[in-house]
């Protein structure tokens, strides 16, 4: 179950993200639970809101890290260099932070969060 779902635009694409406490959501490729999950068929980022608020925005900011990537079409392989994530961050770094922020205040930040995650979703 999705208890809040967020529209979003990623370079130009339709995205959302979706505040989830269902583990099945949650699971990665390999079966494993996660803090936050990227579904590029879905277009959607999955996120757990149990944890507290610099966590939230860390696995936000990483997720997003994920959209824009797949939206830029950069190829991750074995001859991405550290130049190349230092020119992805040079370029992508501001607007995944801001849309992390952006996504937070206005959507998240009324929501009481603690160690065990948040109170009010």
């Amino acid at each position: 179950m999705v208890e809040r779902e967020i529209a979003i635009k990623v370079n130009g694409n339709n995205w959302k993200v979706a505040v989830t406490r269902d583990y099945k959501l949650l699971l990665d490729k390999n079966g494993h639970i996660c803090k936050g999950v990227t579904s590029y068929k879905n277009r959607t980022i999955f996120i757990d809101p149990r944890m507290p608020k610099e966590s939230f925005l860390r696995v936000l900011r990483h997720e997003l890290g994920h959209t824009y990537l797949y939206e830029t079409q950069i190829n991750i392989n074995d001859n991405f260099t550290e130049e190349d994530v230092c020119e992805f961050i040079a370029i992508y770094g501001d607007k995944i932070v801001s849309k992390a922020k952006s996504i937070y205040k206005k959507y998240i930040s009324g929501v009481v969060f603690d160690n065990e995650g948040t109170k009010n979703l």
